[in-house]
């Protein structure tokens, strides 16, 4: 789970991986740090809303057979997979790093260097996911 993780005396890393892609942010409306970290909680949220399969020791409990019927087959491994879970939530945390507040079809028109850079299509996304990557892939 999320608290082993973090027991692993990473905090201090994802720490400073957050405040290096907030960094990279920039103040404009909508795809900001803050509108991210929402999306980043949100997933992680979601992730956690995932149920673990309970023991078979857990017969007298009256909702075990409750949570294994309604349980997707894959909900264990997402729940319990950390690199899956640090996946997801890195992912929401990128998925704007380094917009620039103008829609695609506008960097096209006014052919900014990202247009040129990435072809015209998905610019910002695809920017996004090489600034997010920098970042993580940093030699430090």
């Amino acid at each position: 789970t999320t608290d082993e993780f973090l027991d692993c005396g990473l905090q201090a890393d994802l720490k400073l991986l957050v405040k290096m892609v907030a960094s990279m942010y920039h103040n404009v409306p909508y795809h900001s740090f803050d509108h991210a970290h929402h999306v980043a909680s949100g997933t992680n949220d979601l992730l956690d809303m995932l149920v673990p399969i309970e023991d078979d020791d857990d017969e007298d409990d009256d909702n075990s057979g409750d949570n294994k019927e309604q349980q997707h087959p894959c909900s264990h491994y997402l729940y319990s997979n950390v690199n899956l879970r640090f996946a997801a939530v890195f992912a929401a945390l990128i998925h704007d790093v380094d917009h620039t507040g103008i829609v695609n079809p506008q960097l096209v028109k006014e052919e900014h260097p990202l247009a040129t850079l990435y072809g015209g299509d998905s610019i910002a996304e695809k920017n996004s996911i090489v600034v997010g990557f920098m970042i993580l892939m940093r030699p430090e």
